[in-house]
């Protein structure tokens, strides 16, 4: 997918917030379940199921902003945050 797997977005979350205590600022995340993916996969097959993880996190990603940081941390749940935010 490109984007990062669970431990390195969870690190990268941890550090986004420890720099926002130091500096008062605010971190926001959106968490993502593609509710009932396995059907995709059990009717369509998992190269459709596949492609649906692709076009979805290409789609999260072209959709964030700049400084957003995206991950996709299981087999169907995708997180984003900001960091930095007043």
């Amino acid at each position: 997918t490109g984007l990062l797997n669970h431990r390195a977005f969870t690190a990268a979350l941890e550090r986004a917030v420890e720099r926002s205590l130091a500096t008062t600022s605010y971190v926001a995340l959106l968490s993502v379940d593609l509710d009932h993916f396995k059907r995709v996969n059990y009717t369509y097959g998992f190269r459709d199921g596949d492609d649906v993880i692709v076009r979805f996190a290409t789609l999260l990603e072209s959709a964030a902003v700049e400084a957003a940081c995206t991950g996709r941390t299981a087999g169907d749940e995708f997180e984003l945050f900001v960091p930095g935010l007043t």
